[in-house]
């Protein structure tokens, strides 16, 4: 019998060339759950996506829960810069609440450097100043 010919194994394929992920959703969402968590007025909510809040920082946010309600939060990132695992971006916004102090509605603008990292998978706020 004659000897068959065998096929040569097929030539794998290059690999596909890496596709740069884009995480600016994902820190914009950072953002979005640090708003969420000012108008829950949630200090542990602000802890999880803050976690490098400092002392400070968070009786100041303990303080202005106690004194305000009906809180709207209107943050959104600006100059957003990524490098692998860190960011950076200018937050911007207002904060309306009702001062249960005074009984008046107040609007105060908000303005903010935050620095960005993931951590678990998930991009969490690590620095405000």
């Amino acid at each position: 019998t004659p000897a068959r010919a065998v096929p040569p194994p097929p030539v794998p394929s290059p690999p596909a060339p890496e596709r740069a992920v884009d995480v600016r959703p994902a820190v914009l969402a950072a953002v979005s759950a640090y708003a969420r968590s000012i108008e829950a007025k949630s200090l542990r909510d602000l802890q999880r996506v803050y976690p490098g809040m400092t002392g400070m920082q968070q009786r100041g946010w303990e303080q202005f829960f106690q004194l305000v309600r009906d809180v709207k939060a209107d943050l959104s990132a600006q100059q957003l810069s990524v490098a692998g695992e860190s960011a950076e971006a200018q937050v911007t916004g207002t904060y309306l609440y009702l001062n249960t102090s005074t009984g008046r509605q107040e609007r105060q603008p908000v303005s903010f450097r935050a620095s960005f990292r993931r951590q678990d998978g998930v991009w969490r706020i690590v620095q405000v100043r």
